[in-house]
């Protein structure tokens, strides 16, 4: 079986679970745990002796986890942005230079 055989077999077992957009919608390295879950199940099918996963999330874990991550990632820039933001603003008032006695 050549490789671009390979990958869409690959692909449609990933797309029974995901739909295309969530799947595309989730981060790099929830990608790649999906598609990692998906490679193993293949060679399973093709009788290839893989090592079973400890514990295989769902779905719904995989995307729930992915968007707390996503979540606290913005809130982290947020938080940065924010700061910079104040910090820029403290710079331009005159006491920033001159100190208490303006």
């Amino acid at each position: 079986m050549n490789t671009h055989t390979k990958r869409l077999a690959i692909t449609n077992l990933i797309y029974k679970v995901f739909t295309p957009d969530e799947f595309l919608g989730l981060p790099k390295w929830a990608k790649d745990s999906v598609t990692n879950a998906a490679e193993r199940d293949y060679a399973r099918s093709c009788g290839k002796s893989v090592a079973q996963p400890k514990r295989r999330k769902s779905r719904a874990q995989i995307i729930a986890k992915a968007k707390r991550i996503t979540a606290e990632v913005e809130k982290k820039r947020n938080a940065k942005a924010q700061h910079e933001a104040e910090q820029r603003a403290y710079e331009r008032t005159p006491h920033a230079y001159w100190g208490s006695r303006y």
